[in-house]
């Protein structure tokens, strides 16, 4: 039991059953979370391989996002894979994205983020982001075709946004700090997979 989801946390009260540590109390949202879109897969796509597609797709998005916000670092071991996965998952025609659309979103994904990256650093001499958010953004564009790049980006810069204006305003700083760009990024990859205009994706 100490094993099940979210169940064993309960039971054993947040504490590890042998040493009495606390477990950590983001663990059982993240398996929540988790649930919840294996879930809504379901409920969009039905038992196929479409929905296993569609979950580890957002579960990698997950993943990602937790990892980019504790250690600001991207994985070249989830990015990558994510992005071929996604190239793969076209061409074996599980996707409704054809081929070339999907080749186009992950080329153009990669190339936009790091020519406004290179603008960024040639204007201020400072990187803006890290090169896991040009694979990321690579990843999304193989996913959901290029034509999702534009409601990705939008999405996932005006979150950012106002998170940042948010925590401005809770340190009362000018500059709110550095956070990760990758979490946001996920987000709306996730918000895009499961919208309205694109639930219907995976055909």
């Amino acid at each position: 039991m100490d094993s099940v989801p979210v169940v064993s946390f309960i039971l054993l009260r947040g504490r590890c059953r042998d040493c009495k540590q606390t477990l950590n109390w983001r663990d059982p949202w993240v398996e929540v979370l988790t649930g919840l879109l294996f879930a809504a897969s379901v409920l969009v796509w039905g038992v196929s391989w479409q929905t296993l597609c569609a979950v580890l797709f957002a579960s990698s998005l997950l993943a990602l996002a937790l990892i980019d916000w504790d250690s600001a670092l991207l994985p070249d071991l989830i990015t990558q894979p994510l992005v071929w996965s996604g190239l793969m998952v076209s061409a074996w025609r599980v996707s409704h994205v054809p081929l070339e659309q999907s080749l186009a979103g992950a080329v153009l994904g990669y190339l936009f983020l790091w020519l406004l990256n290179g603008t960024f650093k040639l204007i201020t001499g400072k990187e803006g982001m890290g090169h896991g958010d040009f694979k990321l953004t690579a990843a999304l564009g193989a996913w959901l075709g290029v034509a999702a790049l534009m409601p990705v980006l939008v999405i996932a810069t005006f979150s950012g946004a106002a998170f940042g204006v948010f925590q401005k305003i809770r340190r009362g700083q000018s500059d709110p700090g550095y956070f990760p760009f990758g979490p946001f990024l996920a987000l709306a990859g996730v918000l895009v997979l499961f919208g309205s205009s694109y639930s219907r994706f995976m055909q």
